[in-house]
């Protein structure tokens, strides 16, 4: 990361899951807590497979961190455990980036959750409630990204996107919490 931005910063991804291994209801949940290029905290846990347990699971380990702002792996983890962004946002006052490598498709999302859940209307409200999806284009690496934001403006999430994304298209906080919770993911299988 740039040596110039000092802000504290969160990224929280989940791993992916096989119905045929062992923890087949479960998958790794990590948060990765950042200063500049230094890690400060790495903390991984299980969700449930289409649960409803990942805000309060985020809750849960934010409260040991002190940040700046968190860049979620979008809204949807574990299938479809959907996160509360604005919840996050009003638990710890921060704001809350949801990162994104292509355009959602709000007509696909609300057609399987409609599909497979009962509670589809619980979980739909919680994708519908974000905004507008913006994008940034990102010059070291050429390629355009969105993301939806909750608690800053679209310039401020900019700007911390830009300066945390270094390596790849992809937040250094958040690809690290990625490559963990897939990791473990791969192990678990």
């Amino acid at each position: 990361m740039c040596n110039h931005f000092t802000a504290s910063v969160v990224g929280i991804a989940g791993g992916s899951f096989d119905k045929s291994s062992t923890y087949s209801d479960r998958s790794p949940f990590c948060v990765v807590s950042m200063r500049g290029s230094d890690i400060c905290a790495i903390n991984l846990r299980l969700i449930k497979v289409d649960g409803l347990d990942v805000t309060s699971t985020a809750i849960d380990i934010l409260r040991r961190h002190t940040f700046d702002f968190a860049i979620t792996q979008g809204v949807s983890f574990s299938g479809f455990n959907v996160i509360d962004l604005h919840h996050l946002q009003r638990e710890f006052n921060k704001p809350i980036i949801a990162y994104m490598s292509q355009v959602p498709n709000p007509n696909s999302i609300l057609q399987a959750l409609m599909k497979h859940f009962p509670d589809w209307r619980e979980r739909w409200a919680l994708f519908e409630n974000l905004g507008p999806v913006h994008s940034t284009y990102l010059q070291t690496q050429k390629k355009r990204i969105y993301f939806e934001v909750v608690g800053a403006s679209p310039e401020t999430a900019r700007l911390v996107l830009r300066e945390t994304t270094q390596l790849s298209g992809v937040p250094e906080p958040l690809r690290i919490s990625r490559l963990i919770a897939r990791g473990v993911s791969l192990i678990g299988s």
